[in-house]
C-alpha cells in the first residue's frame, strides 16, 4: 500500500463536494435519474476506496470465508 493513501481520501472528500453540487443542480433541473446515478457512482467509489484502505487481499478473513 502507498504511504500517501490519505491524499486519496482528501481528493475523495473534495469530489464529494462537487457531487453534492451536481446532485443539487440535477434535482433543481428535474433530472432525477442523473442525480441518482451520480450519487450511486460516488457511493460505489467510496466503498471501493474503503476496501482498498482495509487492504482486502486473498489472505484476509473475509475472503477466506468465501466458498469457491
Amino acid at each position: 500500500t502507498s504511504t500517501h493513501f490519505g491524499w486519496i481520501w482528501i481528493a475523495y472528500a473534495l469530489s464529494v463536494g462537487v457531487v453534492i453540487y451536481n446532485v443539487w443542480y440535477g434535482f433543481k433541473q428535474g433530472c432525477m435519474q442523473f442525480s441518482l446515478l451520480i450519487m450511486g457512482i460516488c457511493f460505489v467509489a467510496g466503498v471501493i476506496l474503503a476496501l482498498i484502505y482495509l487492504n482486502l487481499d486473498y489472505d484476509s478473513w473475509f475472503v477466506s470465508k468465501i466458498k469457491y
